[in-house]
This record gives C-alpha cells, structure tokens and sequence, in this order.
C-alpha cells in the first residue's frame, strides 16, 4: 500500500481537532458555571488567599474550607484582589494552557520512550497519541477544570519531574518540592528515587519541599506559616476517620456543613468513608462501616493490597526482570530503560489514586501522562531497549512512514526484539473498562442511584488497578522479548 501523504496531514488535523474541542468543550461548560455564579473548588482557593491577605485564618475560610498547605494560597493572594469573575476566568485560562501542554509534552515524551527518537511535537503521529490519550479521561479533565481545581498543575509539573529525574535531579527535586507543598501524594517519588538509586533527586527533593514550605513565612511570618502547616497536616489524620460527609457543598444539605469555626484546629479534608471518594479503602470502609483502625476494616484493605502488590512482584518475576537490586550489586540493564521508567513513575501516582485513603474522580486527571502512554502504546508497537525498529499496530505502518522516515535510529532489521510483537490485547481491553467504568453510568437524575453506588464500591479505582497492571505486564513483556 503506497503512502499518501495527505492522509497524515488529515490525521493531524483531526487530532488538532479533537484537542482543542475537548478545550473548548471544557471551558464553556467552565464560562457556563461560572456565569451562574458557581466557582466551586475554586472559591475555596479565593477564600483562602483572601484570608491570607487579610490576616484572618486560611483554615476557616470558605464553605468548605481550604485544605492545603498555604503556599497555593500564598501564590494567589494577588489573584484574589481581582473580581471572582476575573480570577475565574484567569484561572480557566491557565488550566486550558496546561491541559494542552501537558497532552503535548507527554505525547511527545512517551514517543522517545516508545520508537527510540524524538518526533516534532505537532507530527500527527504525535497530536494522534496526544488526542487518543486525552480522550480516554476528557470527562473527567472537564469535570476538573468545571471544578477549578489545581490537579491539571500537578499532572503537568508531575511529567516534568519525570522528564528531568535522570538528566537534572536538582531541577526535578525543585519541581518535586514545589508539588508535594499541594498535593502530598507526589512525595511517593522519594523513595521511588531511593529504589532506582537516583539519590541526588530524593535529597533535593527532600530538601526542596521543605524550602518552599517556607517560602510564604517571608510575608507571614514564621510563627503564622508554621501554624498554617501543622493545621495542614492535621488535617491528613481526618482522612482515616470514618466521616461520610459529601465533599460538594453545593449538592447536599446545607445543615450538614461543619460550621466554620474561628481558629480551626486543622484543615477539613474528607474522611476515609466520605461519598465522593472511590478509592479501594474508601469503598471498604464503607462496606464494614468502620475506620481504618478497625481490625475487618484494616485486614480487608491489607489483603486488597497485598493481592495488588503480589501482582507486581509476579508481573516482575515472569519477566526475569527484577523490581530492585541491593545498592552494592549492579543495576539490572532493565532499570533503565526510559519505557519502564515512564511505566513505574505513572504507578506511583496510580497506586496512591487507588489505595489513598481519600480519592475524587477527578483526582485522576493526575494519571493523564500515563493515558498518553497507553494510548502510545496501543497505537505504535517496537523495540524499547534499542528503539531501532517502528512497527505501527492500529493504524497500519504506512500511515507513519513520513514520521519516521527521517529518523536514523529506526532502520535496523537485525533488532531481534523489534520483531516480535508484543499482544496488546490484555492492555486494550483493560483500557477499555477503566474507560467504561469512567463515564458510566451516565450521569443525570435517572441514574443518580446507579452512580453513587458506583462510587460506593470504587468501582473506578478496581478498574484503574487492572488496567495499570496490564500496562506493566506489557512494558515488561516488551522489555523481555527485547
């Protein structure tokens, strides 16, 4: 079959396309919300930078209350001298430029890690790996940016430490330091460093959380931003106590809001067994009704994660390929290679999403890296230690003979792991049910009932654990044949 070259440029086109619907799909139901006056999450934000401005208390402003260290509060103190209005639709600005950037470096990103080679980042081999990926969680990256949460920064500072953790640790560490001071969770990266043996980014990681923890006492003082940061992580003990409150104050009852409290002992995250949250030990709390410090409660998310984990191990151990080496012994060559890399950091933040005491579905925007690699991965199919073969699996290989023509490195036909292929069926229909579980049931009135017993179960989170083990089954199968 000759190639045709305008079937590329139609395919880039319509991978353009597709990426800047769901943008503006995302932000007119954004400028909808807003016109009607709802900030949502991010009236949270508003409030507590406010508070910060005003010298009143960060963790009794809000309906809600704000619940993460102050420096996210401390950085928007001069967004939040601006009309709710404006503020909102700088913060859509920002959130739209880091869904597409994120898409983009992380299509861009995973095609290194997957042909060996760097394509230009608007190829159509690379707006089509972006657009797929993206498609797969667009409803949720909607209902993030609706929301005017923060989890897009996170998704793409989160890729930037990966790209930077070997090449510029310090650099990574900044970036690390500065997300964990959001979102604590990112700090799973530390002893994911230690493991791979990547020393330099854990201690400037380390280092470097604690230095922008610091960062918003040059304005309020050391006293108060210490104050600021016990309240925060006070608030983390909440997280195991079994509080089933809604997290959306704007759909339940407004009677059963904690009311705000001058001087709040500590920020008013969620509890294990709050509605909203679908995570694994969420859905099991609710099961026996207990906490986590309940023997039932403790042993039935103990034996979750324990089968998860032994997964892995046996994942691992089929491949020949080990999960670590003892620091005197040398590496085993698998450790480094860029896919497995890609594979393993996107499991942090997997395993966490799954297995936290507290998750959102929304909280999986964080997982849109690893979309774009699964979507790379069901598309494009090749060595991953040489890089030196391209074989395209979906789309057939002459529809990506003008991406690939140019690159010197893809032309060995003595690659022997290049010619075996390895079957994505496994990761195709798990991919396919994570999507499911992700927009079903459909939302409305009609099938309110469906959907909340869905999140009652974690019906997303045991989707998400399947489908991130079907991933690392076929990176260490690629990487075996290799």
């Amino acid at each position: 079959m000759p190639f045709n070259p305008r079937s590329s440029r139609i395919l880039g086109s319509i991978s353009a396309a597709i990426l800047l619907g769901i943008a503006i799909w995302s932000a007119g139901s954004t400028i909808r919300a807003i016109n009607d006056g709802k900030l949502k999450d991010f009236a949270e934000f508003l409030a507590g930078a406010r508070a910060l401005d005003m010298g009143t208390d960060l963790y009794s402003a809000g309906s809600l209350g704000y619940i993460y260290p102050p420096l996210l509060a401390w950085l928007l103190v001069p967004l939040s001298r601006l009309a709710d209005h404006h503020a909102a639709l700088l913060w859509i600005a920002l959130n739209l430029s880091l869904l597409l950037f994120t898409a983009l470096l992380a299509s861009r990103d995973v095609l290194r890690r997957v042909i060996g080679s760097t394509l230009p980042t608007f190829s159509p081999t690379a707006l089509l790996v972006a657009s797929a990926g993206l498609i797969l969680i667009a409803d949720k990256t909607r209902a993030d940016i609706v929301m005017g949460q923060c989890n897009l920064l996170i998704a793409a500072l989160w890729l930037l430490v990966l790209i930077f953790m070997e090449r510029r640790p310090a650099l990574a560490g900044l970036i690390l330091g500065f997300t964990a001071n959001i979102k604590y969770i990112t700090l799973i990266a530390v002893p994911y460093f230690l493991l791979r043996r990547n020393y330099k980014a854990a201690a400037f990681s380390l280092l470097f959380s604690a230095l922008w923890a610091l960062l918003p006492a040059t304005t309020l003082g050391t006293e108060t931003n210490s104050r600021y940061l016990a309240k925060a992580f006070g608030g983390l003990t909440r997280m195991v106590s079994h509080e089933s409150e809604i997290t959306d104050a704007r759909e339940r009852d407004p009677n059963t809001i904690a009311p705000t409290t001058p001087g709040q002992s500590t920020a008013r995250i969620a509890g294990l067994a709050d509605i909203r949250s679908i995570s694994i030990p969420s859905a099991i709390s609710r099961f026996t009704s207990k906490p986590l410090t309940d023997p039932l409660t403790l042993s039935l998310i103990s034996l979750a994660a324990a089968a998860f984990v032994t997964s892995a191990l046996l994942l691992y151990r089929t491949a020949r390929i080990p999960l670590f080496t003892l620091p005197w012994n040398p590496p085993h060559p698998a450790h480094s290679s860029p896919l497995l890399i890609a594979t393993e950091f996107s499991g942090l933040l997997a395993t966490v999403l799954c297995f936290g005491p507290q998750t959102n579905p929304r909280h999986l925007v964080l997982l849109l890296p690893m979309f774009i690699l699964i979507a790379a991965l069901l598309l494009l199919r090749g060595s991953v230690l040489g890089g030196t073969r391209l074989q395209a699996g979906v789309l057939g290989s002459s529809f990506f003979k003008s991406e690939i023509s140019n690159l010197k490195s893809l032309s060995s036909a003595s690659d022997p792991g290049a010619k075996r292929l390895v079957p994505s069926a496994l990761l195709f229909f798990s991919t396919l049910i994570l999507f499911l579980a992700l927009i079903l049931p459909p939302g409305g009135e009609y099938f309110k009932d469906a959907v909340e017993k869905w999140r009652s179960v974690g019906g997303i989170s045991w989707a998400l654990a399947l489908c991130y083990l079907a991933l690392l089954h076929h990176t260490l199968s690629r990487l075996r044949n290799a």
